[in-house]
């Protein structure tokens, strides 16, 4: 996914925990339509730019808390 903050993160540490709730969602989403094969998800900061994958501990976190709310 793109996005424009401003300034941007650099590191997956400093990313909003609502991007990383998006990918999260857009995984769970995409993974049943394409079972052979693996989903991966990343952030495109355009501001920089900066490229940050997403490991997938981190969006099964975020998905979790989604789902915990």
């Amino acid at each position: 996914d793109y996005k424009t903050n401003r300034p941007p993160p650099k590191v997956l540490t400093e990313v909003p925990q609502s991007h990383i709730a998006q990918l999260a969602l857009y995984r769970a989403l995409l993974t049943p339509l394409y079972p052979k094969h693996e989903v991966k998800a990343a952030l495109l900061y355009t501001e920089g730019p900066h490229f940050i994958a997403l490991d997938d501990a981190s969006l099964e976190a975020a998905l979790e808390a989604l789902t915990a709310s």
